[in-house]
């Protein structure tokens, strides 16, 4: 069909067309809104999710919300797990106490000293109807219940044909740019043949919903996020949805193995529960099953002309630690205000260049970050070979140092996965130093080492008491040692190249500080 007809035969036109209404799309539409940009958001599905997944919300995504005014909302939607900090890992929640590989997400309350928004824990269930509601208040046009079936993009704009799943009408909407948020196995990227990079996927669960009365006598008082059994015969990941009634369960599933889904069934889910509770007689009745794959992707590029990847599209990422979730919506609010400052006409077009330039590396770091993560916990059914960055395992930048596998059980403060931990990696990669000026005494002149200033460059002359011939390396001095043995790089005498500071060479550390 001829673009140029395609484009005038559109039913309905608007600035922007969303497509995907689960966290990321709704987010997207909350920030347009907020800024006064017409769109229009498509969802396939009938409503907003019902399985309660994605809760953790970090400082900066509060931060976003807040901006838009919807902090407050969201608080009092996460107020039946506000009390729940920390992860918990145990063989089981009756005879062992278990250790906190995490027992506080803010000890102290030191984020207050940096922002007034705080760690929020809502889960998905509980957060996307308050997008929805703020989304519509903001004057967002959002179709529920309807599919995006092909779309095309020219010089001037896309135009996209949708489906209404309950009428089966067919629309075809006119739009400057598309922001494809239709998730993991996005129909949108398939089409625009954007590649994706990464180790794939990671492992696999089967996400059970279920009731149980007594289960929450068994957990006592420690209100945790998520705890990790470790029972070898059934191991798995506890969740509180209510902290009374309602919990969730993951269940490590291997279809590398020839495991089907249709293998679950509730007479094995109950008896898999029961084990990794340590309660042989549990009441468990299972209400909802689903399936999840945990991958470490990330798309090639995030833009094709006029069309954007956003959340799940443009990355896939490791459950532990919420990053998924978080990025794509920090994603949303980064292109939402660029899409706005281009549509108002105060921003060239370029600017949206700088989207894929600025939340691509983020989400390349994040994913790496989040895979080793769930070694470091040891999520169920993850068991890369060799641990993080090791044959069979995610890529971890500088896992390369590591040199041992062993856990251990000691507090660390200042290095490891988290600064609170308790079980961390035993040979986590030390931070390079940053060099420093040498200590001298006040009457001495300032070298740095190789006479070269660690920021300007100039080289600097050598002070006559460390002279050629006057150093412990040097030959003909008493502290010389096995100096002879080790290829020594030549010291230049004077000063090579321009000196921004005049004089600098001739004053002392004390003056050299305070110039610096």
């Amino acid at each position: 069909m001829n673009r140029s007809d395609t484009a005038g035969r559109a039913d309905h036109r608007t600035p922007v067309l969303i497509v995907g209404g689960s966290l990321v799309g709704l987010s997207t539409s909350l920030f347009l809104g907020r800024l006064g940009v017409p769109h229009t958001l498509v969802e396939r599905h009938a409503g907003t999710s019902i399985h309660p997944r994605g809760r953790g919300n970090n400082v900066r995504t509060m931060e976003l919300f807040r901006t838009a005014g919807l902090e407050q909302r969201i608080g009092r939607a996460a107020s039946v797990l506000a009390d729940n900090h920390g992860i918990l890992q145990t063989s089981s929640l009756v005879d062992d106490e278990g250790e906190w590989l995490l027992q506080e997400i803010d000890p102290g309350g030191g984020l207050a000293r940096f922002s007034p928004s705080g760690w929020c824990l809502c889960s998905q269930n509980d957060l996307e109807p308050v997008l929805l509601e703020g989304a519509r208040e903001l004057g967002g046009d959002l179709r529920f219940g309807t599919e995006m079936m092909s779309f095309d993009q020219d010089a001037e704009g896309v135009t996209a044909l949708v489906k209404s799943r309950e009428t089966g009408e067919h629309t075809r909407i006119r739009a400057d740019y598309l922001v494809a948020a239709d998730g993991p196995r996005s129909p949108v990227r398939e089409a625009l043949g954007i590649g994706q990079n990464g180790p794939g996927d990671l492992f696999h669960n089967v996400s059970l919903t279920f009731t149980s009365r007594g289960l929450a006598g068994v957990v006592g008082d420690r209100r945790f996020i998520v705890c990790y059994l470790t029972n070898p015969d059934a191991d798995g990941a506890l969740l509180p949805v209510d902290n009374r009634e309602h919990w969730v369960f993951h269940a490590p599933w291997h279809p590398e193995h020839g495991e089907t889904l249709e293998e679950f069934t509730d007479e094995r889910c109950v008896a898999h529960i029961r084990r990794a509770v340590g309660v042989p007689d549990l009441d468990v009745e299972i209400t909802g099953r689903a399936a999840w794959h945990a991958a470490e992707r990330v798309a090639e590029r995030y833009a094709d002309g006029r069309v954007f990847l956003a959340g799940d599209s443009a990355h896939e990422m490791s459950p532990t630690g919420a990053f998924g979730s978080n990025t794509g919506i920090q994603d949303a609010h980064n292109l939402a205000w660029k899409l706005a400052a281009v549509l108002g006409g105060w921003a060239a077009p370029g600017l949206l260049e700088s989207y894929d330039a600025e939340r691509r590396p983020v989400a390349e770091a994040t994913s790496a970050r989040a895979s080793s993560r769930s070694s470091e916990h040891s999520h169920p059914g993850y068991t890369p070979a060799g641990g993080p960055g090791g044959p069979g395992g995610p890529e971890v930048p500088g896992a390369s140092r590591w040199s041992g596998w062993a856990r251990c059980r000691r507090p660390r403060r200042s290095r490891g996965p988290s600064r609170w931990s308790r079980c961390c990696w035993s040979r986590w990669p030390r931070r390079p130093r940053r060099p420093r000026w040498p200590r001298r005494s006040r009457w001495r002149w300032a070298r740095w080492p190789q006479g070269r200033h660690p920021q300007r460059g100039a080289l600097l002359p050598l002070p006559a008491w460390r002279g050629p011939g006057r150093g412990p390396g040097d030959a003909g001095h008493p502290r010389r040692g096995d100096a002879d043995r080790r290829a020594r790089q030549p010291r230049p005498a004077r000063v090579a190249g321009p000196r921004r500071h005049p004089g600098l060479h001739a004053r002392p550390v004390r003056a050299l500080a305070a110039c610096c």
